[in-house]
């Protein structure tokens, strides 16, 4: 692959796809974001990866990409572990729309969003005929909603700063409270059941189990 992507002066290589995690179908999908390339980390807002441990085939090639000089991200979304053996166009979705805006392209996506919308539906469904499993699900949207609403306020909290500090410091201190671009949280259980490469939050506070499984 490497010799193809150099046959046609590929710059930029970006792998994609999906893992096992505790969240729930009915919010957002999380995407993760990750890349080893100062410059393209900087320059498409991703974050570092210092994941170690055992890897699979999107390790290999991100490190023989490395290699060559040619940059490299990966991207992941997240699927529910008790809908793992589904395809998820939801997922696929939101890897969509992230690379898309990597890659500053417009995709139609319109037959896919609604794909998405009726394998929410159908999940909805089956979750609903279950008592334990719709409890474990209102469950994981209780966390997922208050991991959010504590990234809203600590993000208010930083804006916050940053008018204080410009006001009382002048322009020189307006990157306060952005030191790291393209954070992304852990999810609120820490727990991940992800593909046994690149984990995507990458030694973010989670490391993934080899577990395999996940259709985007």
């Amino acid at each position: 692959m490497v010799g193809v992507a150099r046959s046609l002066d590929v710059r930029l290589v970006v792998s994609m796809g999906s893992l096992l995690a505790d969240v729930p179908h009915s919010r957002s999908v999380p995407v993760y974001s990750a890349a080893n390339d100062d410059e393209l980390i900087e320059q498409l807002d991703l974050s570092h990866s210092h994941y170690e441990g055992p890897t699979g085939i999107v390790g290999v090639l991100h490190t023989a990409f490395r290699a060559a000089g040619i940059s490299s991200a990966s991207l992941w979304a997240t699927v529910p572990t008790y809908v793992a053996s589904a395809p998820s166009p939801k997922a696929t979705l939101a890897l969509v729309d992230r690379v898309s805006t990597l890659l500053d392209v417009r995709v139609e996506a319109t037959d896919l969003a609604e794909q998405a919308a009726s394998y929410e539906a159908r999940i909805d469904e089956l979750v609903a005929d279950d008592a334990e499993t719709a409890a474990y699900v209102s469950q994981l949207e209780r966390d997922f909603d208050d991991q959010r609403r504590e990234e809203l306020t600590a993000g208010q909290s930083s804006q916050e700063l940053i008018a204080e500090s410009s006001a009382t410091s002048g322009p020189a201190l307006s990157r306060v409270g952005n030191d790291e671009p393209g954070a992304t949280p852990a999810h609120p259980s820490g727990a991940w059941r992800g593909h046994g490469g690149c984990a995507p939050p990458c030694g973010r506070g989670a490391a993934p189990h080899g577990r395999r499984g996940a259709a985007p």
